[in-house]
């Protein structure tokens, strides 16, 4: 399946922020996709196929992810589909 038909309006999506181009993501943004696949030829020469998205949070810190999750992050792939998320637990009574 391509990947034009694996993104659709509603799903949230994950963006590593980066510092410095080769580090690794010192944060995540958070957004949900809120418009159809548009072809565009107005935004630069490397820049044709987007998303409208409407960002949730551009600053969640790489350290409120849990291991499992980072690695699957940090899989150098496009297009992820997350299966199950389990938030970081505070350290602290239950």
């Amino acid at each position: 399946m391509g990947v034009l038909k694996l993104i659709e309006t509603g799903n949230l999506i994950v963006l590593p922020v980066h510092e410095k181009p080769n580090d690794p993501p010192a944060a995540y943004a958070i957004g949900e996709v809120i418009g159809p696949y548009e072809y565009r030829t107005d935004l630069g020469p490397d820049i044709h196929h987007i998303r409208r998205v409407r960002w949730l949070r551009k600053d969640i810190p790489r350290g409120s992810f849990e291991p499992d999750l980072l690695a699957t992050l940090g899989i150098p792939l496009t297009v992820h589909r997350v299966i199950a998320i389990t938030p970081k637990r505070e350290s602290g009574p239950y």
